[in-house]
């Protein structure tokens, strides 16, 4: 099989998944025609009849019996990271389809007059000195996700139901079911990685809930103002689809189907981390 490439954000899934519902991993290297022969449908098809967990890779680990290992940040249950062997990684890369919407969102906050130290780097989220708040980077620029009782993300729950630009980001990693921020002590107070899911959205009003009471710990707080909110990955409940699933070929409209604007461009390479819609039937077309 191809040799493990992977980089942060990078959607991915485990071969075992893959072996428990009858594909052998080995097989995605075919061509679409050789592995169609076989089962009898395309990849992309097959990810959609199938449904597979999905795992963003964060970053390399330390080796564990002589073997490298990576970490992995699961789409459902409690944990934000997971310690995987790497031959247990499938090396293709994909796209993830969210099949349940989260309940608890943190609003994303602008950086306003907070100033972060030069040397913390984009995969090191930082706490705030007045422990309110946690800093990550979103790919361009550092943003804020509000804290309560020093150590939990306040989460609340705004009525999202279509997400609008979602997007995969590295962000402070979180667990169990009050999104409580991994970390220590001293030097290791910092948050460890985890990935996230920012959604654009503009939000109207916040849903009736004992979360949203916690709002009102939160200064100059308005949901009506709030664009961006964040959701932890683990919380998603995502599914592995592979990349030919209408993943954006590149920023380009000229009112033709991706897949036409695809083979024209056969350079544009496709986002192994795009949200993918599996309402659209566009997926269903072949490649």
């Amino acid at each position: 099989m191809s040799e493990l490439k992977l980089s942060t954000g990078d959607v991915v899934t485990l071969n075992h998944h893959l072996l428990s519902a009858g594909l052998q991993p080995e097989h995605l290297e075919l061509p679409e025609r050789s592995f169609r022969k076989i089962y009898n449908c395309t990849k992309t098809q097959w990810f959609i009849d199938h449904f597979i967990p999905a795992y963003v890779f964060l970053r390399t680990t330390t080796r564990s019996k002589g073997k490298k290992r990576s970490l992995l940040s699961p789409s459902s249950g409690r944990l934000c990271q997971l310690a995987v062997n790497d031959e247990e990684i499938c090396p293709f890369t994909g796209s993830w389809a969210i099949t349940e919407h989260p309940d608890r969102w943190v609003p994303v906050m602008e950086m306003e007059n907070h100033i972060v130290p030069d040397a913390t780097t984009p995969l090191k989220p930082i706490i705030d000195n007045s422990r309110e708040w946690v800093c990550f980077h979103d790919g361009n620029k550092y943003c804020r996700l509000p804290m309560r009782w020093n150590s939990n993300l306040a989460f609340l729950n705004p009525d999202i139901t279509t997400p609008q630009q979602a997007d995969l980001v590295v962000a402070p990693g979180v667990k169990s079911t009050n999104y409580s921020i991994q970390g220590g002590t001293g030097k290791t107070m910092k948050p460890k990685l985890g990935a996230g899911v920012i959604v654009t959205h503009q939000q109207s009003k916040l849903r009736d809930s004992h979360d949203n009471a916690f709002s009102k710990h939160m200064n100059n707080f308005s949901a009506e103002s709030t664009e961006r909110w964040l959701a932890p990955f683990n919380q998603t409940n995502s599914r592995f689809i592979h990349w030919n699933a209408g993943v954006p070929k590149g920023a380009m409209a000229i009112n033709w189907p991706i897949t036409g604007i695809g083979k024209i461009y056969p350079e544009l390479k496709p986002k192994s981390h795009g949200l993918v819609d599996l309402t659209n039937p566009e997926i269903l077309l072949s490649k």
